[in-house]
């Protein structure tokens, strides 16, 4: 952890399920995201995507509304992918965003945006 850094981590390992996420936030000048997932299953799993766009952030406010995404005014291939994972390998996408305020109450979301293997984890966070 970096010096004056605040940290935030949510570790969403659903008992049974085949792929574990989790999501690590950490406050300094600016707030950076790491999203890893991995594959739990005892095989290799294929993740598709229906585009180029395999992963997402938002930051969401107290009352729900998004203040930042990470895929906003980015593009992406419209071509359908696919990615094998190997049991126990991870994958892990990373994002930073500069906030236009230093408060509040936020919560990070990231997402793998595969179409068969879908994952989804939120950590909340405060900006002081």
């Amino acid at each position: 952890q970096q010096e004056g850094a605040v940290r935030h981590t949510r570790v969403a390992n659903g008992k049974g399920a085949t792929f574990g996420s989790a999501l690590d936030v950490r406050i300094k000048d600016d707030v950076e995201f790491a999203l890893t997932v991995t594959n739990n299953a005892k095989r290799a799993m294929e993740l598709r995507f229906p585009d180029g766009r395999t992963h997402d952030f938002a930051v969401l406010d107290q009352q729900g509304r998004v203040v930042w995404q990470w895929s906003e005014g980015r593009m992406f291939t419209s071509a359908m992918q696919t990615r094998l994972m190997k049991s126990g390998n991870s994958v892990r996408y990373h994002s930073r965003w500069a906030p236009p305020t230093k408060r509040g109450n936020y919560v990070a979301v990231a997402t793998l945006r595969s179409t068969n293997h879908p994952v989804s984890t939120q950590v909340p966070f405060t900006l002081p």
